[in-house]
C-alpha cells in the first residue's frame, strides 16, 4: 500500500515538497497518515522510506504524523508506538528516556500478569557489578548459545575482536561461567539455554585467539587443559579446540621441558590408545533399528532425526564396529544427565521457522538453526565418540588408513590449519557496486529497451581490465561473480599455440551463447582427445578439489567462495617459479617478490529457503607483464572468454530465460589482442558437417574448423 501517490512519493522529483511537509500540513485526518499506523508489517518500512525521502529526523518526522492524526492518535497500536519510539530515541537525552520507563513501570506494571515473561522480579535478575566488561561478557554468553549458527559465529568473531582491541578482560569472565548452564539476567528463563554450544563456540574463539595471540590466553592454559584433558567430558570437539588451543601456548612457551611434556599431554587428545582392530568385524551399524528382543529401548524414549541417524550416528557405529542403536543408547544416557523430559531432537518449547533449516543430511552436518532437542543430541554423539575411542578399537572394516581422524574432521572447521573461511574471505571489489549496464536493474528489462547485457565488445571487455583495445596493468584471467545489476559474468582462460588460438576460439565462438566455456584443469577434460603428443591447448588455471564447508559454513562472514578460489596450476607456478603468499593462496610472487597472480574470492550469504540468497564471487588477477613474458616464453597465446548472462524474469523469446553475451579474444605475446566479432561462414559449414552429438563436443568443432584452415576474420 503506498503512502503518497507515487508521482509525489518519488525521489524523481526534488523539486516536490518534502514528505515531512506533506504530513504537516494537512488541516484534518489524511488517509496517508493513517497508513502510518496500519496493523501490517510494512508501517516500519514506510517510515523508513518516508524519513529516507524526506530527509527529515526521525523525530521530527514522528512528531508531524501525530500532529496530523489529531484524535486518531488514540487508535495507534502499541507496535506502532514502538516504531515511533524506535525513530525518535536518537533525539532522546538518557533522562528522558529513563523518565519513560519509570511512567510506565509507575503506571502498568500492576496491570502485568504474574506469568508474562520470566514473571515477577527476582534478585537473581541482578546483573554482578555494575561494570560495562560484565554486561559485554553476559551478553556474549547468551549470543554463544543462540540458536541460529550464524549468531554463535558473529559472538566469536566479537570476542577474537575485543581481545584484538585490547580488551582481553572479558576472557576472565567468560572463562569464570563456563561451566554454567545458563545466560543468568540475559535469558528467557522459560525457554531452554544451548550451554553446549556456548562452550563450543567460545573455544572455537579461544583456539583461534591463541593462534593468534598465544601471550593473552597463557593466564587460562590451566582452564583450558582442564577442559582438554577432563576423562569425565570426553566431547571429541570440545578437547579437539581445547587442545589446538593448547597447542598454540605450547609453541609459545620459553621452557622446553614444558612445552615437551604439554605436547606429549596433547599427542594423546582424540586418539585411540588401542591399535585398529585387525579382523574384519560384521558390520552392524546397517539397520538401526535392529535392535536384540531381550535389549529394552532407554526409558524414557528419545527419538533421533532419520537423516541424523543415517549420515552421523551410523556413520559413527562403523567407527567402532558397533550397531546404531548401541550408539544411540549411549547417547540418551548423556542426554538424560541434561533433560529428563526432551524426548526427541525436533523438541524444542520454540515456535518453529521451518524445517529446511533444522536438517541434518549428508550436505548439512549442522543446521542453520537448531532445536532444544537437535542441541543435546548432536554433543551427545561427540561425548558418546570420545567414550567410545577411550574404550573399544577402530574398527578394520574401512580402506581409509585412519577412520577415526576421518569422522571427526567431517565435525570440524573446513581447514585442517584452524584458520576460519571468514580469514580467506576478502572485501568486496569496490568496482563491482557499478552496474555493468547502467540504469539496470536486477532481473528486469528496462522500460526503455535498455539492454539486460553489454552489447558492445567495449563493455565486455572492460569487465576484465582492457583499456580499449589494449592491455592494462593487469587482466582477469579467470572469475565468475554477480553485479549489482543482475548480471553473472564469467571469464576463463587457456594457452594455445599461436597457429591453433584463433581456432580455439572460433570453436568456441559457435556454440549457443549460453553454452561457451573454456576448461580449467580441474574441469575432467580430456586433452589428449585432440591427438597431437603436444596438445596445441593446455589449461593453465585450476581450482580446490577439496571446497564443501562444514563446522563454519554457516560463519556469516564467510564467502563460500573462500575455498576454492581459482589459482594458476602446478605448471604455470614451476615455470615461472612463483611461491604462494599466504595460506589461502591469494597471492603467487615471483623471485623477485613481485606479485603475478592475485586471486580474490568475498561474497555474503542471506535470506532462508527459497529466499535464501548467495551474492558470492571469485576471480584469478595477472600481471599484464608476467603474462606476456610467460607466453613469450612458452611460445604461446592466450583464449580469454568473457561471458555476461542475465536471467529474466519476463523475458518474451524462445530462447530461454536468459540474456547472455559473450566475447572472445587472443592475446598475443606481443601483447597483441585479436578479438573474434564474426564467424566466417566456411566455419560453419565446417560445424554442419559434423553430427548433431558432435556439434556439441568442443573438441570435435575445434578439429573441424583447424582442418578447414580458415582464416582471421577480425
Amino acid at each position: 500500500m503506498p503512502v503518497l501517490p507515487p508521482s509525489r512519493f518519488s525521489p524523481q522529483q526534488p523539486d516536490g515538497p518534502p514528505a515531512a511537509s506533506i504530513v504537516c500540513s494537512v488541516p484534518r485526518r489524511d488517509v496517508r497518515a493513517l497508513n502510518l499506523i496500519g496493523t501490517s508489517w510494512e508501517v516500519s518500512y514506510e517510515l523508513r522510506e518516508l524519513q529516507e525521502l524526506s530527509q527529515a529526523r526521525g523525530v521530527d518526522l514522528v512528531a508531524a504524523i501525530i500532529r496530523a492524526l489529531r484524535d486518531e492518535v488514540l487508535n495507534v497500536r502499541s507496535a506502532t508506538w514502538l516504531a515511533f519510539a524506535n525513530l525518535s530515541v536518537g533525539a532522546a537525552s538518557p533522562a528522558a528516556i529513563g523518565a519513560a520507563l519509570e511512567r510506565f513501570v509507575s503506571s502498568s506494571a500492576g496491570d502485568l500478569p504474574e506469568d508474562l515473561g520470566d514473571g515477577p522480579w527476582r534478585t537473581d535478575f541482578a546483573i554482578s557489578g555494575e561494570e560495562p566488561e560484565e554486561v559485554v561478557a553476559g551478553l556474549l554468553w547468551l549470543r554463544l548459545g543462540a540458536l541460529e549458527a550464524r549468531e554463535r559465529w558473529r559472538a566469536s568473531h566479537t570476542i577474537r575482536r575485543l581481545v584484538e582491541l585490547g580488551c582481553a578482560d572479558v576472557l576472565s569472565r567468560l572463562m569464570r561461567i563456563f561451566e554454567s548452564r545458563s545466560a543468568g539476567p540475559f535469558q528467557d528463563r522459560s525457554l531452554p539455554f544451548f550451554f553446549l554450544h556456548v562452550r563450543l563456540w567460545f573455544l572455537i574463539g579461544l583456539a583461534r585467539i591463541a593462534q593468534d595471540q598465544p601471550s593473552t590466553l597463557l593466564p587460562f592454559r590451566q582452564e583450558v587443559a582442564a577442559i582438554a584433558f577432563n576423562p569425565e567430558f570426553p566431547h571429541a570437539v570440545i578437547r579437539h579446540f581445547a587442545g589446538a588451543a593448547l597447542r598454540w601456548l605450547a609453541a609459545s612457551l620459553d621452557d622446553t621441558t614444558e612445552r615437551e611434556v604439554l605436547l606429549k599431554r596433547l599427542s594423546l587428545v582424540n586418539v585411540s590408545p588401542f591399535p585398529r582392530a585387525k579382523e574384519r568385524q560384521p558390520d552392524r551399524s546397517a539397520n538401526p533399528w535392529a535392535r536384540p528382543d531381550d535389549v529394552p529401548e532407554p526409558d524414557p524414549p528419545f527419538r533421533f532425526d532419520y537423516d541424523f541417524t543415517r549420515y552421523q550416528v551410523e556413520d559413527l557405529a562403523r567407527v567402532f564396529g558397533y550397531a546404531a542403536w548401541q550408539v544411540k543408547d549411549a547417547c540418551v544416557a548423556w542426554i538424560r544427565g541434561w533433560s529428563g523430559s526432551v524426548r526427541s531432537m525436533h523438541d524444542c518449547p520454540r515456535a518453529a521457522r521451518g524445517f529446511d533449516r533444522n536438517r541434518y543430511d549428508r550436505w548439512s552436518l549442522h543446521p542453520e538453526r537448531d532445536r532444544c532437542g537437535g542441541h543435546l543430541a548432536w554433543h551427545a554423539l561427540m561425548l558418546t565418540a570420545g567414550q567410545f575411542l577411550a574404550q573399544r578399537p577402530v574398527s578394520g572394516n574401512s580402506w581409509e588408513e585412519d577412520l577415526w581422524q576421518s569422522w571427526i574432521a567431517g565435525e570440524l572447521l573446513s581447514r585442517a590449519d584452524g584458520l576460519w573461511l571468514a580469514d580467506g574471505t576478502d572485501r568486496f571489489p569496490p568496482e563491482l557496486r557499478h552496474p555493468v549496464v547502467e540504469g539496470n536493474r536486477p532481473g528486469e528489462v528496462g522500460e526503455r529497451e535498455m539492454p539486460a547485457v553489454p552489447s558492445d565488445p567495449g563493455g565486455l571487455s572492460a569487465l576484465v581490465g582492457l583499456k580499449g583495445e589494449a592491455l592494462g596493468a593487469q587482466l582477469i584471467v579467470d572469475g565468475s561473480w554477480p553485479s549489482t545489476d543482475g548480471i553473472d559474468v564469467t571469464v576463463r582462460s587457456v594457452l594455445a599455440d599461436p597457429q591453433a588460438g584463433y581456432y580455439v576460439a572460433l570453436a568456441v565462438a559457435v556454440a549457443k551463447p549460453f553454452f561457451q566455456w573454456l576448461p580449467r584443469e580441474d574441469d575432467h577434460f580430456d586433452w589428449q582427445k585432440l591427438g597431437d603428443a603436444r596438445s596445441p591447448i593446455r589449461a593453465w588455471t585450476t581450482t580446490s578439489p577439496h571446497s564443501d564447508r562444514q563446522l563454519d559454513r554457516h560463519d556469516p562472514y564467510t564467502a563460500s567462495t573462500a575455498l576454492n578460489r581459482p589459482r594458476p596450476t602446478d605448471m604455470i607456478t614451476g615455470a615461472l617459479d612463483l611461491v604462494v603468499g599466504d595460506p589461502f593462496t591469494r597471492v603467487w610472487r615471483d623471485p623477485a617478490g613481485k606479485p603475478a597472480f592475485y586471486a580474490e574470492a568475498w561474497g555474503a550469504t542471506g535470506g532462508t529457503g527459497e529466499y535464501a540468497w548467495d551474492k558470492s564471487g571469485f576471480r584469478l588477477i595477472c600481471r599484464a607483464k608476467t603474462l606476456l613474458t610467460f607466453l613469450e616464453a612458452q611460445d604461446a597465446c592466450l583464449v580469454l572468454l568473457v561471458k555476461a548472462q542475465k536471467y529474466l524474469k519476463d523475458a518474451g523469446t524462445t530462447d530461454g530465460k536468459f540474456a547472455v553475451s559473450t566475447l572472445l579474444m587472443t592475446i598475443m605475446p606481443s601483447g597483441g589482442i585479436e578479438f573474434v566479432l564474426q564467424i566466417p561462414d566456411n566455419a560453419r559449414t565446417a560445424i554442419e558437417t559434423l553430427g548433431r552429438d558432435e556439434q556439441h563436443d568442443f573438441v570435435r568443432r575445434f578439429e573441424a574448423i583447424r582442418l578447414a584452415a580458415i582464416e582471421r576474420s577480425i
